[in-house]
């Protein structure tokens, strides 16, 4: 007979009893089919989890089209039967308003990097405000870090995805980015605690 898969057990995979009081379940909302962020060293002291290209534009299609939503209604609704323009208002305000909200949420939310200052034994993930909304962020010190951690998304989207989470050592997590591209976020959370002289947790599937 076939042995069974093992259960994940973080504790004897890790060897220690921190790793079991932690979740191993997604913290994100959301998930990128494609690289948000690459690991750069600036210099010895300091280290950025980088915006990608496709993570800074990515907003910029969403901007367009409540452009050119917005030009359609100051072009072709003046030119309407006033029972028509009202309906023009009602559609076109609401869907151009969107477009550009979600098109600059996008692209201010990617223009503010991941920092690690090890001068300052600080790791920054600034928060930024957008509309009177704030996008939150995080300012840990690098002594309250206990390990990375990588888990999977699981079946919630049409591709897996991954995560790199922080954990700290009251086994609470502080998730960083998540994106499709598992081995190249999995290579950065390995040079990202071998850089900060933590363990790295990385989630095996049964």
């Amino acid at each position: 007979m076939a042995d069974r898969a093992q259960p994940f057990n973080p504790a004897v995979k890790f060897g220690e009893l921190l790793a079991a009081r932690v979740e191993w379940t997604p913290m994100a909302q959301g998930a990128a089919s494609y690289r948000t962020h690459e690991l750069v060293f600036l210099n010895d002291r300091l280290l950025e989890l980088r915006p990608t290209r496709m993570e800074r534009w990515f907003g910029l299609p969403f901007a367009c089209f409540g452009l050119i939503w917005a030009g359609l209604l100051f072009t072709s609704g003046t030119q309407q039967p006033p029972g028509l323009r009202a309906l023009l208002l009602i559609v076109l305000i609401p869907v151009s308003a969107t477009g550009l909200y979600l098109g600059t949420r996008f692209m201010q939310n990617a223009r503010r990097p991941i920092e690690v200052d090890l001068a300052a034994q600080r790791f920054v993930k600034r928060r930024v405000s957008l509309f009177g909304k704030e996008i939150p962020g995080f300012d840990l010190a690098l002594s309250a870090l206990h390990a990375v951690q990588v888990v999977p998304t699981g079946d919630s989207y049409d591709f897996t995805a991954y995560e790199l989470n922080l954990v700290l050592h009251d086994a609470s997590r502080v998730h960083v980015i998540c994106h499709a591209y598992g081995a190249m976020l999995e290579a950065d959370a390995s040079m990202l605690a071998s850089k900060l002289g933590l363990p790295l947790w990385v989630y095996e599937t049964p």
